[in-house]
């Protein structure tokens, strides 16, 4: 009688049972959540019946999107910027920042930054400020995600570029600045001191005939991460001042806690997006010129790791593209992104 070895499976079968595994175990996992969703939904609601049966998702559930274990899923957003004042004594007093999907950071006069805050018109802050004005780059670099944007103000430069572009509606608040479309916080020191609430936010991006633009969002991929980074928990911006320098923690989520000056930032991105664009002029006043348009170096910062790269836009009503190094896009972690503008990449550091 002859004694047959025990059949072992080979490598690539191992690994192939392993996905399928792992794949169904997550299935079974976004089914779970769903199911407890509905029926937290369910408790709150009237039950109308419905003639055909539920629909059954497989979509991973929110707390691994929230590890980047998987994509963003895709959908069409109305994003509404808004202009948010960064000056050191404004600083303490910024609100909304946290629900961001997007945020713009640029030097203005004094080499002081400002933001762009880019929000889901469907899920507008409570409050967003301290608003500040306008400056042509901004309008340049929100476009063509960017259907509405709102301010205080704003340099002859700004007003002629957002002229130029069809698709985009500025809405300049100071000509609403009364108690029923503005808020001037009497705790807050002027001009740092205007605000809008969700209800007035809502009100100027939702004018009459205005056809709200509707851009797919996230537009860049997302996932996991790619190789090739290298290990970056800690990174620091050398913006010319302690009042304004900025430091990243990567935090055990997998986000940024932001530190500008001292001070903690409301938003904690899981992307840090840091490009090299030149100040190309200090003009009149001490405005800058940067220009947006072309291409240069970047850094992006994800899940603890830094990866190089070139950002491109062809034009300011052209997207913006990312690249690595061998021209391959760059895969973004799900959640909110910090895009930082530098004169030169050698004011960044990291460890």
């Amino acid at each position: 009688m002859i004694a047959h070895a025990p059949h072992r499976l080979g490598p690539i079968a191992v690994i192939t049972i392993s996905l399928m595994a792992s794949v169904l175990l997550l299935s079974l996992i976004g089914a779970v959540f769903a199911l407890l969703g509905d029926a937290e939904h369910a408790s709150n609601a009237v039950h109308i019946p419905s003639p055909t049966p539920a629909s059954f998702s497989l979509a991973p559930p929110e707390f691994l999107l929230r590890l980047s274990l998987f994509p963003d899923q895709q959908k069409k957003r109305n994003l509404i910027g808004v202009m948010v004042e960064n000056h050191e004594t404004a600083r303490l007093y910024q609100a909304g920042l946290e629900d961001a999907l997007f945020i713009e950071e640029f030097h203005v006069e004094g080499m002081i930054s400002r933001f762009l805050a880019v929000f889901d018109a469907k899920d507008l802050p409570l409050m967003v400020g301290p608003v500040r004005s306008l400056r042509p780059y901004f309008v340049d670099a929100s476009q063509p995600w960017v259907a509405v944007i709102v301010h205080a103000g704003g340099s002859p430069e700004a007003f002629e570029h957002a002229v130029a572009l069809p698709n985009l509606t500025t809405v300049n608040v100071l000509q609403f600045d009364d108690e029923e479309h503005t808020l001037r916080r009497d705790d807050v020191p002027a001009p740092h001191n205007l605000f809008l609430t969700k209800e007035s936010l809502e009100a100027f991006v939702s004018p009459e005939g205005v056809a709200p633009l509707k851009t797919l969002w996230p537009p860049y991929p997302t996932g996991g991460p790619q190789p090739g980074g290298s290990g970056a928990t800690l990174i620091r911006i050398d913006y010319f001042s302690a009042y304004h320098n900025v430091e990243y923690r990567l935090l055990q989520d997998g986000a940024y806690l932001r530190i500008n000056g001292g001070m903690k930032s409301a938003l904690q991105p899981r992307n840090v997006l840091i490009l090299e664009m030149p100040i190309t002029e200090i003009g009149e006043l001490g405005r800058l010129t940067i220009p947006v348009k072309g291409e240069g170096n970047l850094l992006l910062f994800r899940s603890g790791s830094m990866y190089r790269g070139r950002w491109h836009k062809k034009s300011v009503e052209d997207s913006w593209e990312f690249f690595g190094p061998y021209g391959e896009s760059l895969r973004f972690a799900g959640g909110a992104t910090w895009m930082t503008s530098v004169p030169d990449l050698g004011r960044v550091e990291w460890e």
